[in-house]
């Protein structure tokens, strides 16, 4: 949790000189993306394409943060959200539960994404933490028992 603070407090910077290239999630960007998951227990509970691309790292920080994709998903089941405070937060069965991306950082090979989990009723944040996303292998991160965000490479479409 440590580790989420300090990058979340440094928005998202690291160490990237101005001349490196950096992955950065950009709606402008060609055919590569990344096709992001949230599954519940195995079952696919809601996917997204976010096209991503490689930018100078003198652009960076203008990039984090500003790329976001908010959706909301009823779960079948409980969730439980152990770990990210003094007390375990829970999800009801059939109650909406609004989750947000957005790019925190970058460097040569990866994009981390800041995952925030909500009630979209009361606003009340569950979780928030960061994926780890590899452009070019699977990902995944375990956010709650049985919810997964996961990540992979992917090619967009021409329009």
């Amino acid at each position: 949790m440590l580790a989420l603070s300090a990058l979340l407090a440094l928005g998202g910077r690291t160490a990237i000189s101005a001349s490196e290239s950096i992955w950065a999630w950009n709606v402008q960007c060609g055919a590569s993306a990344l096709f992001i998951e949230l599954r519940l227990d195995g079952r696919s509970i809601h996917h997204v394409a976010v096209p991503i691309c490689r930018q100078p790292g003198s652009q960076q920080s203008s990039a984090a943060g500003t790329q976001r994709v908010s959706f909301s998903v009823t779960p079948s089941r409980a969730i439980i959200w152990h770990g990210y405070r003094d007390r375990e937060d829970v999800t009801a069965a059939g109650a909406p539960l609004a989750i947000e991306l957005s790019q925190a950082g970058a460097d040569a090979d990866t994009l981390m994404l800041v995952v925030a989990a909500s009630d979209p009723l009361s606003d009340s944040v569950y979780m928030k933490t960061v994926h780890v996303a590899k452009v070019d292998k699977n990902s995944a991160t375990d956010i709650a028992r049985g919810l997964i965000i996961s990540s992979r490479p992917y090619r967009l479409r021409p329009h």
